[in-house]
């Protein structure tokens, strides 16, 4: 099982921060938030015992400088994520300053997307350059060169053991009929045999993005530009998956509720 990722909101406003933390927990089931606080003595107090959690620090709406608000925190050392208004107020000071942001509402998308880019314990920040296997080359297997946002890291149990595989390499998981194991399919080109049935990995990973296209494979909802209109085929940048009748709404379902934070 994936650690979750622990987190705590610091706010000027109870209300809204409740109000943050029960949108967090609603879109994300990837995060546990431990508690919401307005004062910053007991928020010193709390990260005392939480060496490494996340904070999410939901800006004010009538902060006339942020960069001394954030000075005033103290947090200089400590993982932040800031939460601005949905008009977007603060994001350009933000960006600035290299302070990783995402506006209200809060969805798994935009929360995925930072913490991967921003955050995460096992974070690359940079692009690393990937020799990626192009086997849909007309001239045969091409090996061309990609830059790939690695971002956070899951453990998967594989057939040579337990090993840490970045969720934007991962592609798809697949049962392979023959030898009924399941595949991990990753954009790099890359190949792994997973242990376990598909259906328990789905259930343990389905937080992380990965949703079901059929009985027997599942991709990764980050990866998906757009679904087609009648909820058949998923494409990818430059792949597209045909989704089972039998899944295609639930797949739609998740696949809005991961960018959009609401079910369609």
């Amino acid at each position: 099982m994936n650690q979750l990722i622990e987190s705590i909101i610091f706010t000027t406003d109870q209300k809204k921060g409740d109000e943050l933390k029960s949108a967090i927990i609603k879109v994300l089931s990837g995060i546990h938030v431990i508690g919401v606080y307005t004062d910053m003595k007991e928020l010193k107090l709390e990260l005392t015992y939480v060496k490494d959690t996340l904070i999410f620090i939901l800006l004010p709406d009538d902060c006339t400088d942020i960069a001394k608000f954030l000075e005033s925190l103290r947090l200089k050392k400590r993982k932040i994520v800031c939460i601005i208004p949905a008009r977007g107020e603060y994001a350009d000071v933000l960006a600035a300053m290299n302070i990783p942001f995402t506006a209200l509402p809060v969805t798994s998308g935009n929360l995925q997307i930072v913490i991967d880019k921003h955050v995460a314990d096992d974070i690359i920040i940079e692009e690393k350059k990937l020799k990626v296997v192009d086997k849909s080359s007309d001239k045969g297997i091409k090996i061309r060169e990609e830059y790939i946002s690695l971002g956070v890291s899951i453990v998967l149990k594989t057939d040579k053991g337990s090993e840490r595989c970045y969720l934007n390499n991962i592609e798809s998981m697949k049962v392979d009929k023959p030898s009924k194991k399941v595949i991990l399919y990753c954009r790099d080109g890359k190949e792994k045999t997973l242990k376990g049935k598909i259906g328990k990995l789905f259930q343990e990973h389905k937080c992380f993005g990965l949703e079901a296209i059929n009985r027997s494979e599942l991709i990764n909802l980050r990866l998906v530009k757009r679904i087609s209109i009648d909820r058949t085929i998923a494409y990818m940048e430059k792949k597209e998956y045909v989704i089972h009748n039998k899944q295609k709404d639930s797949f739609y379902k998740a696949w809005y509720l991961f960018w959009h934070g609401k079910i369609p």
